[in-house]
């Protein structure tokens, strides 16, 4: 498992059933999990509590998940967290903008599992407390 300070996460979801579920699972694999429902609110939320991973929703109100993570990667600490897209936009355009963003992986929500998610986070914890 991740090293415990990499455990804070940051859940930025407008569907709120998706959001909680994620969030009671990451609960209860020992994270600390913030939530927002929409870019702004998370880009406020980021700043305050600066997780070490982000799980961003592409399309939401106020702010793309995609504006949102191009300024926290424009912030002074932006480029410490591993931030992963969340999104059912496979589009290649959407895929290389993410990747020139700084996004670290990329998850379809409609092929998608609390698993997959709770496995990918850990991979790219590990990958960063390795480097």
């Amino acid at each position: 498992m991740a090293d415990e300070k990499l455990k804070i996460l940051l859940i930025i979801e407008d569907e709120e059933a998706l959001r909680k579920a994620m969030s009671t699972a990451l609960e209860k694999a020992g994270y600390e999990v913030h939530q927002a429902a929409n870019g702004e609110d998370g880009l406020k939320l980021a700043d305050e509590v600066r997780p070490n991973v982000l799980l961003v929703d592409h399309y939401m109100p106020k702010m793309t998940g995609l504006d949102m993570i191009k300024q926290i990667r424009g912030s002074e600490w932006g480029s410490e967290p591993v931030i992963i897209m969340l999104t059912n936009d496979n589009t290649t355009e959407l895929l290389n903008e993410s990747l020139q963003a700084g996004v670290n992986g990329h998850f379809i929500k409609a092929e998608m599992s609390i698993d997959d998610i709770h496995k990918i986070v850990e991979e790219n914890l590990e990958r960063k407390a390795s480097s």
